[in-house]
């Protein structure tokens, strides 16, 4: 029932540990595609218990090539990162073209972080020898009565071995929605919600593009929407360059139970083969 401000989502006005520098921090990926490179310092300490992470990751506007890039967020002492890791294979979408402002993606994630704890990052690329990005992470308290964030992320949809999601073909007929593409078979744990993020599921385009989107649970063929119509866009101005936008959405407060099948269908307003497909990775905030 609409009315009034849900408690849920105050904040604290003291947030916590802000980022050290107005870019981030340099993060890099490995020089080998799809492997991810060292692990640098974002936050030596938090200030705060926090209720919420505020990620941004940019790209510094360098690229030459079309490319998908992650990061891992983790909680660990040096050295200890990989058994602490936070957050799984945040995405963000490399733009392709050097002389204009690099893309990036900001993630408002509800997870729990305690007071004093050590957060940091590493990156992977689609592509090789791919130039650092720019990374922050500003956590923040929430006031009295806000939801006290999720107990883990589980990522779902994305590989490892490509740094995309699933890819989502809206199919030939232009502003038609297609079928159904699984992003996960089963949950693993009940959700209290999900985010996703964007890329360009390793293809290109050189003109407008725009789609719409559902998300579903459900059996093949007894998919019942919780997300309906969805937009996203696409920019291209050449065929080596497609920037999709928003890179990620906000996180979206629907109740998904442990052993559902999620599925995203789209349309697009070209049938084009290649430009029309999309990436998506699903981010489950656990209750």
């Amino acid at each position: 029932m609409a009315g009034g401000f849900p408690v849920s989502y105050q904040f604290c006005p003291f947030p916590g540990s802000a980022p050290s520098f107005a870019h981030g921090i340099s993060v890099a990926p490995s020089a080998t595609a799809n492997t991810t490179g060292a692990w640098v310092e974002l936050i030596s300490a938090t200030s705060y218990d926090t209720s919420w992470l505020l990620i941004s990751v940019q790209d510094p506007g360098t690229a030459t090539a079309l490319n998908s890039v992650c990061i891992n967020v983790s909680t660990g002492s040096t050295g200890n990162e990989p058994a602490s890791i936070l957050i799984n294979n945040l995405i963000c979408l490399r733009d392709s073209l050097s002389s204009v402002a690099g893309q990036g993606a900001t993630y408002l994630i509800p997870t729990q972080v305690k007071a004093g704890t050590r957060l940091s990052a590493n990156a992977q690329s689609s592509g090789a020898a791919a130039a650092a990005l720019f990374v922050s992470i500003l956590p923040i308290a929430g006031a009295f009565g806000c939801i006290s964030g999720g107990s883990a992320i589980d990522t779902y949809g994305f590989s490892p071995s490509t740094t995309r999601g699933v890819v989502v073909d809206p199919g030939a007929s232009g502003s038609t929605k297609g079928a159904y593409i699984e992003v996960v078979s089963s949950t693993s744990y009940d959700l209290a919600g999900f985010i996703l993020g964007f890329d360009a599921g390793g293809t290109s385009g050189s003109s407008a593009l725009a789609w719409t989107l559902d998300v579903a649970v459900g059996s093949l063929g007894n998919e019942i929407v919780i997300f309906p119509d969805l937009q996203i866009y696409g920019r291209g101005t050449s065929g080596t360059y497609k920037a999709i936008y928003p890179a990620a959405t906000s996180f979206i407060p629907v109740q998904i139970p442990a052993g559902s099948r999620i599925a995203i269908r789209a349309q697009c307003n070209s049938g084009t083969a290649a430009p029309r497909v999309f990436g998506v990775t699903l981010y489950g905030v656990r209750l």
